[in-house]
């Protein structure tokens, strides 16, 4: 049975941040318990992870517990998993987390968080494929809202729902293009950490971490 976790957070909904206490881990359950979250109904509202655009772990939807809202979030995911395949021990990824509104469609949360490493051992529950939200593959882009609750989402400032998947490098893929499009960068598989391939007179070399 996959361990839980109590993750607290207190949401600040004008600047769709949230502050975590708890650190949470790959093939654990996060228990949430999300307050400051104005006048939403938990019923109409997705919690998601995601990473390089793809679907890491997701609850829908949450829950309402009168004082706070909600629910059991799977990080025993084989998206998630598969994002620290060959790392070390006590690695850490800074992940997305997102919380929206379907009904309003709006985006109470827009933050990031740390995700740790969770060393396996043969008693451990085997990994599952992450839901889909609302029946279709989709992932949000990692970037944040800028404006406010109304604004628009479709390619745009922040997560759309629309029924299309966003992938800029597969979860636990070594490469990916940098964000400006102009560049191939590739991870460490030691450290995780993300360099630009350069080509300079001729040459190949790695640039710093980005």
């Amino acid at each position: 049975m996959a361990r839980t976790t109590n993750l607290l957070g207190v949401i600040t909904l004008s600047t769709k941040k949230i502050a975590l206490t708890n650190q949470v881990a790959i093939r654990e359950k996060a228990n949430l318990h999300f307050t400051g979250y104005g006048t939403a109904g938990a019923s109409d509202l997705i919690c998601a992870i995601t990473y390089e655009g793809a679907l890491m772990a997701l609850l829908q939807p949450m829950v309402d517990h009168t004082t706070y809202i909600g629910g059991v979030l799977n990080l025993n995911t084989v998206e998630i998993v598969a994002a620290f395949a060959n790392m070390p021990a006590n690695a850490r990824i800074k992940m997305s987390i997102v919380v929206w509104d379907t009904t309003n469609s709006c985006t109470l949360v827009n933050d990031f968080i740390q995700v740790q490493n969770n060393p396996y051992d043969s008693t451990m529950e085997t990994p599952a494929p992450v839901d889909t939200i609302g029946g279709v593959d989709y992932a949000p882009i990692d970037n944040g809202v800028t404006n406010g609750d109304n604004h628009t989402h479709q390619n745009g400032d922040g997560a759309s729902l629309d029924p299309y998947y966003i992938v800029r490098i597969p979860a636990g893929g070594f490469f990916r293009q940098s964000t400006d499009n102009f560049d191939i960068e590739l991870r460490d598989r030691a450290t995780g950490t993300w360099h630009p391939l350069l080509l300079i007179n001729g040459t190949l070399g790695i640039g710093d971490a980005v």
